[in-house]
């Protein structure tokens, strides 16, 4: 089905069609429908459209993944508990600051490495 799909706004529709209906014949069966998923994508992960189909599928993607992360932000209502954990780890960010680059003095990092080394890592936290 794939190889006659050709090229164009076919190969997303065929991308979609997919995913949905491997999870709806799964779900059909009594089993979870992620897994039809991933069983599809793993055989299809070898044809030789898995790319253009990837590709094309792409911009979905991520219009998904912010939808599912801006739902999460406007479900979740800040509490004062969340205020008060979100408070301490701002003020533990120093202490692992300088734990960090006493890890890489230990380990004997140069130090402009290590400086460069323990700002981005802390940045990521």
């Amino acid at each position: 089905m794939i190889n006659h799909v050709g090229h164009g706004e076919l190969i997303p529709l065929i991308g979609f069609f997919l995913a949905l209906g491997s999870y709806e014949l799964f779900e059909l069966v009594n089993i979870k429908g992620d897994l039809g998923v991933l069983l599809v994508g793993m055989f299809l992960v070898t044809h030789l459209k898995a790319a253009e189909i990837s590709k094309a599928l792409m911009g979905f993607k991520d219009i998904f993944l912010i939808g599912f992360f801006l739902s999460i932000g406007f479900i979740a209502v800040p509490t004062l508990e969340m205020l008060g954990l979100a408070t301490s780890l701002i003020l533990l960010n120093p202490v692992k600051i300088m734990m960090l680059k006493c890890i890489f003095s230990i380990l004997k990092m140069h130090c402009r490495s290590a400086l460069l080394s323990v700002l981005s890592l802390s940045n990521f936290s």
